[in-house]
């Protein structure tokens, strides 16, 4: 039951993958050459900012005096051999 439950979510996934990719044919098709350049910028100019807020947002958050209440310190792994110690950002 389990094997069938996954062939029928994995089934939909890609009937809604392949819809959606179909419609992006279409505006894609629709828009051109210079419209699809315009969208991309504009994609990558709002994850830019996304990331920059995010970094400002940790960076501030440097010392646990300084987070919320209720959050973590923010650790950041310098390493990635396993086994070494963590130091904290």
């Amino acid at each position: 039951m389990r094997r069938l439950f996954w062939v029928a979510v994995g089934a939909a996934g890609g009937i809604y993958a392949y819809r959606r990719a179909t419609t992006a044919m279409h505006h894609a098709k629709d828009r051109g050459l210079a419209g699809n350049i315009s969208v991309a910028a504009d994609a990558a100019g709002a994850w830019t900012t996304r990331a920059h807020r995010g970094l400002r947002r940790l960076e501030s958050w440097r010392t646990p005096a300084d987070a919320p209440r209720g959050t973590a310190p923010v650790v950041v792994a310098r390493t990635s051999q396993p086994g070494r110690q963590r130091e904290e950002v």
